[in-house]
């Protein structure tokens, strides 16, 4: 699955203030993405997180709950504190509007389902806090909106197969978790005590 991130100034901005594009991919039970300069390997025995940008790799346990989500939004959770929905219904598409309470991450969450495959097509978030996407500490700020939205939608495993071998990313150097040559160089972080590398 392809992902696009796309963050608006404004709930009503037309032209993004930043993009970005990356994947989803998901073989027997493990998950590669990358999305945001962050590409993430994870498996029933660990989740191993890398930042490209700052030459960073993170060892730690699995998330059980993106096991589960593709869609890079903890939706049940938004679920636990939604206190109306609406539903309309498109000629392509059904949209469910979550609204939120006060304090929650999004004052809104707009989940867009398309019409024939029924997978999630696009999330629209609209965020609690005004923030200055420009960086500006004394500029203005505004609510943004975040707008992400998934295409090439497979039922079928993706990806290559080598993004899901975990000698790709790791290696055993004395027993214990290392970069492999592909990554060394990158600051090695291990969050957990034992780790069995397959």
């Amino acid at each position: 699955m392809d992902i696009v991130y796309r963050m608006f100034d404004t709930y009503t901005g037309t032209e993004p203030a930043m993009q970005m594009k990356g994947y989803f991919h998901k073989r027997e039970g493990a998950i590669h993405s990358v999305l945001m300069g962050i590409e993430t390997l994870q498996n029933d025995q660990y989740k191993i997180v890398m930042d490209n940008t700052n030459k960073t790799m993170l060892l730690t346990a699995p998330d059980s709950l993106s096991k589960k989500s593709t869609s890079g939004v903890n939706i049940q959770q938004a679920l636990t504190v939604c206190t109306t929905v609406q539903y309309l219904e498109k000629e392509q598409e059904k949209i469910y509007k979550l609204f939120f309470k006060k304090g929650f991450e999004y004052n809104e969450m707009d989940i867009h389902i398309a019409g024939k495959s029924f997978f999630i097509r696009q999330l629209d978030l609209f965020f609690e806090a005004p923030v200055n996407l420009k960086g500006e500490k004394e500029g203005p700020k505004a609510k943004p909106r975040a707008e992400i939205s998934y295409s090439n939608v497979k039922k079928k495993p993706g990806g290559k197969p080598a993004d899901f071998y975990t000698a790709t990313y790791m290696t055993l150097q004395n027993k214990q978790p290392a970069p492999s040559k592909k990554y060394a160089g990158y600051k090695f972080l291990n969050q957990t005590i034992n780790v069995s590398l397959k």
